[in-house]
């Protein structure tokens, strides 16, 4: 779970650099920028068949640039990507470890599918890989009955880790596939199911869960295995600390961030007492993982970053923030001196609903070097301290 980030004193002149590149994209994203999943063209209300997807990309402050929508219809290999309208553990972003790619799951179902999660006709889940220059790939496709697409990872966007709850049989829980596979791809671990958000720091597989099962409680962020694991009877190790039943400690979490090895932020939207909904600070002392706090707004997509001075900068997509269900897109500063608060950037347009958050994708290597050497760029780790 890696970030890079681009000073601002290059933001013009790459800028146009991408303007005069090839584009192939319908929308080039700026490296400084967020990039939001937006479900729902604003027409109507949004209710629970499928819906349109589209990435929305805001600066870091919550203005509005550009738009980016994903295939109502399939064409030139790609598939249909929609979500439901009303499905709020859907759209959840994540970015490629190489920094390259965003990805995203959803529906292959047309616009107005009704029960797509279910719906005999609509068994297909799409995999999405978005690019800086805004080409879109959903050619990746797998099989599923009763069952919720959530969240997808990659390395480099040849292969992808992807979360699911439950459906009929062994559809749902976590799952390896190969970029343009049409296959189920292999389930990591049978057991487990209900699973939110995958991700990668550290070389290291986590998932975000809210579960019990015969296997065990996974009410919180899990390790997968050893590693990357991509083969079947991985064991899942709830982080020690977290809560295994609703105890008020992480008993619905979604997206998670590492800002370090022993320090990591948590969203979670859960309201059943003692309610754990917010956004979390976990802190690790070798053996154990402690809440060190919790604030409002619940939330269920998250991502961050280190800044210069130490401090971290977190972006979250709040729940339903208006009677007419639209989304905040928040901000918090974590400066390590006492607990923050959040402060609204964005609001979704009505009849709309904002569901994931993300720093936009860089470039290809060759336009990264090509910049690079005359002195444009400077690249950080997201783990990292930022310059």
């Amino acid at each position: 779970m890696q970030d890079h980030r681009f000073s601002v004193r290059v933001m013009g002149l790459f800028a146009v650099a991408l303007s005069a590149s090839t584009a192939t994209g319908a929308t080039s994203f700026s490296p400084t920028s967020l990039v939001l999943t937006r479900v729902g063209d604003g027409a109507a209300a949004l209710t629970g068949p499928a819906a349109s997807v589209f990435l929305d990309e805001y600066t870091q402050t919550g203005s509005y640039l550009d738009s980016l929508a994903m295939p109502t219809s399939a064409a030139g290999g790609n598939f249909t990507l929609t979500m439901s309208g009303t499905s709020t553990s859907q759209g959840h972003l994540t970015r490629s470890v190489d920094g390259r790619y965003l990805t995203l799951t959803g529906f292959d179902a047309p616009v107005g599918t009704s029960g797509a999660a279910s719906n005999s006709g609509f068994r297909g889940r799409t995999i999405g890989r978005v690019d800086v220059l805004g080409n879109v790939n959903t050619t990746t496709r797998y099989e599923a009955s009763g069952m919720t697409p959530r969240s997808a990872i990659t390395i480099d966007g040849n292969a992808f880790w992807t979360t699911a709850d439950t459906g009929s049989g062994d559809t749902g829980g976590l799952r390896y596939h190969q970029i343009g596979a049409s296959t189920n791809g292999v389930l990591l671990n049978s057991a487990a199911t209900n699973l939110r958000v995958v991700n990668i720091f550290n070389n290291q597989l986590y998932i975000s869960g809210a579960t019990a099962n015969a296997s065990g409680n996974y009410r919180g962020v899990i390790s997968v295995g050893s590693g990357l694991p991509t083969t079947a009877g991985q064991t899942f190790s709830l982080f020690s600390g977290m809560g295994g039943s609703n105890a008020g400690l992480a008993d619905s979490a979604y997206d998670f961030f590492f800002a370090n090895s022993t320090t990591l932020y948590l969203s979670d939207d859960d309201t059943t007492a003692p309610a754990s909904g917010g956004l979390q600070k976990w802190t690790f002392d070798g053996t154990t993982w402690s809440k060190a706090w919790q604030i409002a707004p619940l939330t269920r997509s998250l991502t961050g970053r280190v800044l210069a001075n130490g401090d971290v900068e977190l972006f979250a997509i709040s729940a339903a923030a208006t009677a007419a269900g639209q989304t905040n897109l928040i901000r918090v500063l974590d400066t390590g001196m006492g607990t923050p608060s959040a402060s609204i950037l964005a609001t979704s347009p009505v009849n709309t609903v904002f569901r994931g958050v993300e720093f936009a994708p860089v470039p290809e290597p060759a336009t990264l070097g090509a910049l690079a050497a005359f002195g444009l760029i400077a690249l950080r780790r997201r783990s990292m301290p930022l310059a």
